[in-house]
């Protein structure tokens, strides 16, 4: 079974499907609250549509062959606890958005981002300065220049 159909598949269901591996629900299955797919040889693009899984908790797409940008609807996931895309070939921005979500453990390292990191870990130190020990971003070769400039 192709992964990265059953990933975007999950994203227009309207019930949890806790039978897929991977796929954690509430206790009356109605919601999904946690997705831990890593290493799972999923391919290809994070679909806009995972913002609308708004219960989501805990989000782990680590170790894959995911490519493109970090949707700016993730920053709709106010539930949010936890957050690994390290070890993908993801790119751009990350979107300033993610740094007000209430996330305790942000992964993000072994990729290829860019631009405002520099600005999305300030806008984290300014909202809760508590939360440094679980931001992990080293080993994207595109912000080196960035961090240079401090």
């Amino acid at each position: 079974m192709n992964q990265h159909l059953v990933l975007i598949g999950l994203m227009f269901c309207s019930v949890c499907a806790p039978q897929l591996h991977g796929v954690s629900c509430d206790g009356t299955y109605n919601y999904v609250t946690g997705l831990n797919l890593n290493s799972s040889n999923l391919s290809g693009i994070i679909p806009s549509s995972i913002g609308n899984f708004t219960s989501l908790q805990y989000l782990d797409l680590w170790s894959n062959q995911l490519t493109g940008t970090i949707p700016s609807s993730i920053g709709n996931l106010i539930s949010l606890a936890g957050l690994f895309l390290s070890n993908n070939t993801l790119s751009g921005i990350t979107p300033p958005s993610l740094a007000y979500l209430p996330m305790a453990h942000i992964g993000l390292s072994n990729n290829y981002l860019s631009s405002n990191i520099i600005a999305f870990v300030n806008i984290l130190l300014t909202n809760d300065s508590n939360r440094t020990h679980g931001i992990a971003f080293d080993n994207n070769p595109n912000i080196f220049g960035e961090i240079n400039k401090l």
